[in-house]
């Protein structure tokens, strides 16, 4: 920790040290940050996927360091590396967020750089926003004017959304159709109900599909058409809304909702995620409220 700037600690180093010297354990960060019963699960996590992680990138040259002097005693799995969170710190920033690019990319799920702290994504709709950190900032929107504007949407793919399915390998559309038409029949919806949740859903679906390729400047789109668990999620988070802001019977909460659509909760946070990013959709702040 001598090698981090004292801007980047939460706490002063002194509390740290003594904190830890204090836990039998003072060549150990991960006890002060994971105590108790989340130490195993923390453990694991550093010495099988981080610092392999770590290693390999400076195996590579991707990090920068420069050699430092070894402790006395050698700590199993500890990486001594001089420079590389103070000299070379906004370096090595820029490269890691260039390797996390390549792995999003790859992956193709969910921007995990939207937790970092004080990102305004991520902040309710009554916190303050600041805005001046991110460039997908969106036009506020009337409620009344936003579900106006739903209505006059079509309750299928319109013919944007079918030319990016038709961009894939395998073209999704049919699977797409059949799937939301499934889902929403588990519910029993009242005709313009159910037309609501279609009208959305497409809708949301081609805004992000916008703002990816915005975003990504007009990479291939079959993974993420393809992603059984994207569509039922986007689909729930369409349906409780829809349930949330027309006049129906039923009452059914998101818990439940997700149960019916066999989707994990975390699963449809990191969809919700999406949504609050989106660059193209501007929602009103009763449904960011909601999310």
């Amino acid at each position: 920790l001598i090698h981090v700037p004292s801007t980047y600690l939460c706490v002063p180093l002194d509390h740290i040290n003594r904190k830890l010297t204090m836990s039998g354990n003072p060549n150990d960060i991960l006890y002060y940050i994971c105590p108790g019963a989340d130490y195993a699960t923390a453990k694991g996590i550093y010495d099988n996927s981080f610092i392999p992680w770590v290693k390999l990138l400076y195996d590579n040259n991707i990090l920068q360091y420069q050699p430092a002097k070894l402790p006395p005693a050698s700590i199993n799995t500890t990486l001594y590396l001089g420079g590389l969170l103070d000299r070379y710190l906004e370096e090595n920033h820029k490269s890691i967020d260039m390797e996390y690019e390549y792995v999003y990319l790859e992956v193709g799920d969910f921007n995990e750089r939207l937790l970092t702290v004080d990102h305004y994504q991520l902040q309710s709709p009554e916190k303050k926003a600041n805005r001046g950190r991110s460039a997908t900032s969106k036009v506020v929107i009337d409620f009344d004017d936003w579900l106006e504007i739903i209505n006059s949407q079509p309750i299928r793919p319109n013919a944007r959304i079918t030319e990016f399915c038709e961009s894939c390998q395998d073209n999704p559309i049919d699977t797409i159709v059949e799937r939301a038409e499934n889902l929403l029949g588990k519910l029993n919806l009242e005709e313009p109900v159910k037309e609501t949740c279609l009208k959305l859903y497409y809708k949301i679906l081609l805004s992000m599909l916008l703002s990816e390729q915005e975003r990504l400047k007009g990479i291939n789109f079959g993974t993420l058409l393809n992603h059984d668990v994207y569509h039922r999620s986007l689909l729930a988070f369409c349906t409780d809304t829809t349930l949330h802001i027309t006049e129906n019977d039923l009452e059914l909460d998101y818990l439940q909702l997700l149960t019916i659509f066999d989707i994990k909760p975390y699963d449809s946070a990191k969809i919700l995620i999406c949504i609050l990013g989106n660059t193209i959709e501007a929602l009103p702040k009763k449904i960011k409220k909601r999310i």
